[in-house]
């Protein structure tokens, strides 16, 4: 039964755009899974290990500004703006977990999240 019912979520996602032609709520549908892919994170690094990290944040957050400005600014394509977040996350998290050794297992789980985050 569960397994239908994600079945079913993800094929009237998948068909949304078809369904309807209104961003508006396009982009609410597109919100609603980032912050579930956001709060499953938080859910495993909080939930399951113990460990409030706040590092999943700042990578979200700094994946979605390279990704903006990578579409905006230099007039690239979503695929290159997710290429480019998701680099600059494994550059930022290499580079943080030479500074706190004890926290890289927390700083890996954290960088999987954002760096697949679409930006609207």
């Amino acid at each position: 039964m569960k397994a239908a019912a994600i079945i079913a979520a993800a094929v009237l996602t998948g068909a949304l755009p078809y369904l309807t032609g209104s961003n508006y709520i396009i982009g609410i549908a597109v919100s609603a899974c980032i912050f579930t892919v956001s709060a499953a994170a938080l859910n495993l690094v909080y939930g399951f290990t113990g460990l409030l990290s706040f590092a999943q944040l700042g990578f979200w957050g700094i994946g979605g500004y390279a990704a903006a400005l990578t579409v905006v600014t230099i007039g690239g394509n979503f695929w290159q703006g997710l290429f480019l977040a998701g680099l600059i996350n494994a550059v930022s998290a290499v580079g943080s977990s030479s500074v706190f050794k004890k926290a890289l297992a927390p700083l890996a789980l954290s960088d999987s999240a954002p760096s697949m985050t679409p930006t609207l």
